[in-house]
């Protein structure tokens, strides 16, 4: 500082006025309130999106891997009931397809049959 008080104020205020200008020049850099604003809201944005498509894309693969497992476990299962009928003679393999052939029509009929008892007897206790 100076020698005397004039010349300390005198660079006092040179002081003060390089700070101003510098501070100044960094808010003049320093983008406003509403653009940082909207910035955020941008990156905002994108963050959620990003998140949301990622958390899809892990359910989506989480269900095909859920999927290709019950694949392979109903293939092993077809595997293993085939090498089971492999054993079964041929005869008894006719029988359970001519059986299970008529069953269809049968359950139909007896469906039928069973409605049409329900419905008399509701018309019978009215």
């Amino acid at each position: 500082m100076g020698d005397n008080p004039a010349q300390t104020l005198s660079e006092i205020e040179a002081s003060r006025q390089r700070l101003e200008s510098d501070i100044d020049a960094l808010a003049a850099r320093v983008p406003d309130k509403a653009e940082l604003v909207d910035q955020a809201k941008l990156y905002g944005g994108a963050a959620a999106g990003a998140g949301v498509g990622l958390l899809a894309l892990v359910v989506a693969l989480r269900k095909r891997s859920a999927k290709k497992e019950r694949q392979q476990h109903a293939r092993e299962t077809a595997e293993a009931l085939a090498e089971i009928m492999d054993v079964i003679p041929v005869e008894a393999h006719a029988r359970i397809e001519h059986t299970s052939s008529k069953s269809g029509p049968i359950a139909l009929v007896a469906a039928l049959a069973g409605f049409a008892l329900a419905v008399a007897n509701a018309l019978r206790n009215r």
